[in-house]
């Protein structure tokens, strides 16, 4: 699969982010995907990719959702708050 055109191996991955007010968030995957989430080493980092974030409606809870689901792509949203990051998606053909 790739995230933000960038290849993503299969497997089980922790999530991070770095917010930005005026630039883009980084997203990162660790390979310590059941580690404790009060820091990560960087010796665990799988991949980081990067997107603005965009305004939308107050959600109360942090969510990651699919808005649209496609047959090769899709757009995970991780979203708190009115801020939302979105991440394009696409899986092989």
């Amino acid at each position: 699969m790739k995230i933000q055109g960038q290849e993503l191996p299969a497997g089980r991955y922790g999530l991070w982010t770095i917010p930005q007010e005026n630039d883009p968030w980084q997203i990162i995957f660790v390979s310590e995907w059941d580690e404790h989430h009060s820091y990560f080493s960087r010796d665990t980092e799988v991949m980081r990719v990067e997107d603005h974030a965009v305004r939308g409606a107050h959600m109360e809870v942090l969510a990651f959702y699919f808005p649209v689901v496609g047959l090769y792509n899709t757009t995970l949203r991780v979203h708190w708050g009115e801020v939302i990051v979105p991440l394009q998606i696409e899986v092989g053909r």
